[in-house]
């Protein structure tokens, strides 16, 4: 099974933090290079607001198996 998760183009991500003030729960974080990052396992992420918020686009909606608990692509 399938579903459409958000996932961070990290070669366009600036680093401004927008997604991560609009993300709840914790659910998008800075990671070790300060590039924004997604947990899968967090599925309460408004992909709407989010994905309106990234001045660079790098938020992107990617297929997600649900089982194996990572993208497809």
């Amino acid at each position: 099974m399938s579903e459409k998760r958000i996932r961070i183009n990290k070669s366009k991500c600036i680093s401004c933090g927008a997604c991560i003030a609009t993300s709840p729960n914790q659910a998008i974080y800075f990671d070790e290079d300060n590039k924004a990052t997604v947990d899968p396992k967090i599925v309460e992420v408004d992909d709407e607001i989010v994905l309106d918020v990234c001045p660079t686009e790098a938020i992107e909606l990617h297929d997600f198996d649900v089982e194996k608990k990572e993208y497809k692509d």
